[in-house]
């Protein structure tokens, strides 16, 4: 913001020592101008972010644009060529067709002129027209001539039959020539209609992409509305709660480092071989297998239902991907999708009462009478109190519970909510690190059960640490008016995979780009990380529009 705007902006300082100024009031009026300002440039930031949109889509149109005319003048120009190509091979073989027939004409004057040549010789042979004497004397003379040069009197008979199959030959070479020349007439009409193929699939893609556009254009348009509606709502929330600030991009990146933080604790402490598990009794390896199915697909009608993770490449990552997935289910069933998991069963009392009041039936629930006939036919249309009420109430108490009394002190001895939840935190790991799934943590890191009041190990430690810091997201997140719910493997795994599914997305290990199809089709076989929605927003509305948060990261399989 340029220091005019700011000092425009900049709401009056009053003088302390001024006789018409209260306790609080300069603080105050700088809350409202912070808050203020804050709402001003989100609205630069939504504005901002509009132009750049609209100056990427241009850019791709302009882009489009000139693919297209380079496809067509090179389009044009094979054309061009094909038509000079054929100009030329018409113009050769019509060249052939009149140096073949002079040939011919050559051929034949040659051959009417041996003849004659010939017979002429052979009337002087015989003496035609001389007396007789003279006529024996130029007789002998012809013969011994006509035998110097080879010539009998078959050789003109001969000479013509020559003659003939050189023309035969010459003709075959013709027929072959004019073969060869139909054959690329013949590809030169296919590569024209294939061009003029191609020339329409191009114009059906460019009204497709003309659509394509107008859609475009229709979505930005009901963007833009939504980003005025948003606007709206930050001018309007200007003056309301902040105790819970944290937009949607802040909640994925707390979800982020959690799942990366489970992660890497599994890749830890997990075991180097899921065969380990077949030495364990019968009792306890059916009660992992049991566990295990809260996470992991089971083989049906198998003798071993986890035979599918011992093959491929998750033969070594099975354990690292069967523990980090029940330690997330464990921390996502059991703290964050629970508001009121410090309070134990007061706290499943209290999520009741939540869950009735979105359901409008808080008198009934207060005065323990089931509701009226006429409630229970139209409990839908006439809600004694709406769902975003309910939120609110939620809300309000949790911030109540979290927040100390102002005469409290740290070094007092009294129970605390924050004391509390460090407790039921560290109850919850040392619940997770005594259940079966001790059988997949490897044995160099354990070191007898835990301890809920003290760690006993470096495993547990980073347990307990990763619980606390669960606990912490779950206060700050059931603390807003927002809401949560999580997808584990009964709903993750009901279709089959596909790389633009927006709830589920596949291991890293299965290294799949953004539009990468090679596994779709597939099974889900583990959930290494539920699927976590976003519903509602912080000044109470639309809880019935989903949002993704965290998508549920998980491991197919081909055919379970």
């Amino acid at each position: 913001m340029d220091p005019e705007r700011r000092e425009k902006c900049n709401p009056p300082q009053a003088a302390h020592g001024s006789k018409h100024s209260r306790p609080g009031e300069d603080h105050d009026g700088e809350k409202e101008w912070a808050r203020k300002e804050r709402a001003r440039e989100e609205l630069a930031r939504g504005e901002w972010a509009k132009e750049e949109h609209a100056r990427e889509e241009r850019a791709r149109e302009d882009w489009n644009k000139e693919e297209l005319a380079r496809e067509k003048r090179a389009r044009e120009a094979r054309i061009k060529e094909e038509r000079a190509r054929e100009g030329r091979v018409k113009e050769d073989r019509a060249k052939e067709e009149r140096a073949m027939g002079e040939r011919t004409r050559d051929d034949r004057a040659g051959e009417t002129q041996s003849a004659g040549t010939g017979l002429e010789r052979l009337g002087r042979l015989f003496g035609l027209g001389s007396s007789g004497d003279q006529r024996s004397q130029n007789q002998a003379g012809q013969i011994r001539e006509l035998e110097g040069w080879g010539y009998t009197e078959e050789d003109p008979v001969q000479a013509a039959e020559t003659q003939i199959r050189k023309l035969q030959n010459q003709l075959h070479v013709a027929g072959t020539q004019i073969g060869r020349l139909q054959n690329q007439l013949q590809d030169a009409a296919s590569h024209v209609r294939s061009e003029q193929h191609t020339s329409r699939q191009l114009h059906q893609q460019v009204q497709l992409m003309e659509s394509e556009r107008e859609t475009m254009s229709l979505r930005i348009k009901s963007l833009e509305a939504q980003i005025r509606e948003v606007q709206a709502r930050a001018f309007e929330g200007i003056a309301g709660d902040s105790w819970a600030a944290g937009d949607d991009n802040t909640v994925r990146a707390e979800l982020e480092s959690l799942q990366r933080r489970a992660k890497a604790w599994a890749k830890k402490y997990a075991i180097e071989d899921l065969a380990d598990i077949d030495g364990l009794p019968l009792d306890e390896r059916e009660s992992l297998v049991r566990f295990l199915a809260q996470v992991v697909r089971l083989r049906p009608n198998a003798q071993n239902p986890l035979e599918h993770l011992a093959s491929g490449p998750m033969k070594k990552k099975s354990p690292v991907m069967c523990l980090q997935g029940l330690l997330t289910h464990h921390v996502y069933a059991n703290i964050i999708s629970r508001p009121f998991f410090v309070l134990g069963s007061v706290g499943e009392t209290l999520q009741t009462v939540c869950t009735s009041i979105r359901k409008g039936e808080t008198l009934s629930l207060l005065l323990a009478a089931p509701p009226p006939r006429s409630r229970r036919q139209h409990s839908n249309p006439h809600r004694l109190v709406d769902e975003g009420e309910s939120h609110l109430w939620r809300s309000k108490t949790l911030r109540l519970l979290a927040t100390p009394p102002p005469n409290t002190q740290q070094c007092d001895g009294a129970l605390t909510y924050h004391t509390s939840q460090t407790g039921v935190c560290r109850a919850f790991g040392v619940e997770f690190y005594n259940s079966p799934v001790r059988h997949l943590i490897a044995a160099s890191h354990k070191a007898g059960a835990g301890d809920a009041d003290e760690p006993s190990t470096p495993c547990l430690a980073d347990l307990d640490a990763l619980m606390q810091q669960a606990g912490e997201l779950a206060s700050r997140l059931w603390s807003r008016r927002t809401a949560l719910g999580t997808r584990s493997l009964a709903e993750l795994s009901s279709e089959p995979f596909t790389i633009r599914s927006p709830l589920i997305k596949a291991h890293p290990l299965h290294r799949l780009y953004d539009d990468d199809a090679r596994c779709d089709g597939w099974s889900v076989s583990v959930v290494t990380h539920p699927a976590v929605l976003g519903f509602g927003s912080g000044d109470g509305r639309d809880y019935s529009t989903p949002r993704v948060w965290t998508k549920g990261e998980v491991w197919l399989t081909e055919k379970i």
